[in-house]
C-alpha cells in the first residue's frame, strides 16, 4: 500500500514601495512562475510536496531595498541511506507576482520557468529545465547551461549570443534587449507576441 503525502503552502506579501530588487536562489524548485501584479505589492506563494516536504525552508530577508529569497534544507535534514532513498524527491514550486518595475535576479538549479510579467530588467540563470518568456516586454539576460529557452520576438528585441560572450555583454545592451544564451540547450525565438506552450 502506497503512502500519500500532502503539500505545504506558504504565502508572503511585501509592499512594493520598500523594494526595488528581488534576488532569488532556488536549488530545489521544480516549477517557477512570475506573473504580473496589479497591486503595489509583491506576492510570494511557495509550495513543498513529497516525502521530504518538511525539509525545505525558504529564507526571506529584506535589506537595503533588496528582497532576498533563498531555498535551504532544514538544518536537521539527513538523507536516508536505504535503497529507496534515491526515489524520494525534494520538490517545491514558486510563484511570484510582481509589479512591472521590479528588478529580478534568479539562480535556479533545475526547473520549468515561466515569465508572464513585463520586467524592465531580468537576470536569470538556469542549470537545466526550460525557460518560457511569455511576456513581450521582458528585458535583460537569460542564460542556461542545458535548459531550453522559448522567447517571443515580436515587440521584444531578442539577441542570441554565444555562451563565450557571457562576460563581455555591454550594460546598455541588456537594458534594451532580451539577451538569450545557452551552453548546451536550445533557443527558440517565436514570431508571435505571446508564447503559449
Amino acid at each position: 500500500m502506497g503512502s500519500v503525502f500532502a503539500q505545504q503552502d506558504a504565502q508572503s506579501t511585501w509592499l512594493k514601495g520598500d523594494i526595488d530588487r528581488v534576488v532569488v536562489h532556488l536549488p530545489f524548485a521544480s516549477s517557477v512562475k512570475v506573473q504580473p501584479s496589479n497591486e503595489p505589492t509583491i506576492l510570494l506563494r511557495y509550495r513543498t510536496e513529497g516525502e521530504y516536504q518538511n525539509t525545505l525552508l525558504l529564507v526571506r530577508k529584506l535589506r537595503e531595498r533588496t528582497l532576498y529569497l533563498k531555498e535551504n534544507r532544514s538544518p536537521d535534514f539527513t538523507e536516508h541511506q536505504d535503497k529507496l532513498s534515491a526515489h524520494k524527491v525534494i520538490a517545491s514550486s514558486f510563484l511570484l507576482s510582481v509589479p512591472e518595475d521590479v528588478v529580478l535576479e534568479f539562480n535556479i538549479t533545475q526547473a520549468d520557468v515561466r515569465i508572464e510579467s513585463p520586467l524592465p530588467h531580468l537576470d536569470l540563470f538556469l542549470g537545466e529545465g526550460s525557460v518560457t518568456i511569455a511576456s513581450p516586454k521582458v528585458f535583460g539576460l537569460v542564460r542556461t547551461l542545458k535548459g531550453t529557452i522559448f522567447a517571443p520576438q515580436e515587440k521584444n528585441p531578442s539577441v542570441v549570443l554565444p555562451w563565450s560572450a557571457s562576460k563581455n555583454i555591454p550594460k546598455p545592451l541588456d537594458e534594451q534587449n532580451l539577451i538569450l544564451q545557452s551552453r548546451e540547450g536550445k533557443i527558440f525565438v517565436q514570431s508571435t507576441g505571446n508564447v503559449d506552450l
